[in-house]
């Protein structure tokens, strides 16, 4: 079992990973755990800066310093000077021509007493 620590930056993100990543992945004994950065006071939204994030990271590999982490952060109106945002070229979006292609979903798995005969 393999268990993942998903730092998040919003609610949309944080959802995502419960409801569709987690849900898929299990199957595969790989276990996600997606954990909210606050960005505001109210965790309604906010800037997302490079020293919040790298604060939140610090603070969550002290207190489970053999965790595995990952980042899930959605990349519109990241700072520029946002470490890596500067690697990330803009480019036409998901499924528009030239862009990335969509994802297919992967068929379901299915028991083999669940087929019909």
């Amino acid at each position: 079992m393999t268990q993942v620590i998903v730092v998040c930056e919003g609610q949309t993100e944080e959802r995502f990973v419960k409801e569709v990543l987690a849900r898929s992945l299990w199957v595969e004994d790989l276990y996600l755990y997606p954990r909210l950065i606050p960005t505001s006071p109210t965790s309604k939204g906010g800037s997302l800066s490079g020293q919040r994030v790298i604060g939140f990271l610090r603070d969550l590999l002290r207190q489970r310093w053999k965790a595995q982490v990952t980042t899930f952060f959605d990349l519109y109106r990241l700072p520029s000077d946002f470490p890596g945002a500067r690697e990330v070229e803009p480019g036409p979006p998901a499924g528009a021509p030239g862009g990335t292609p969509l994802m297919e979903a992967p068929p379901m798995r299915t028991s083999p007493s669940s087929g019909s005969r």
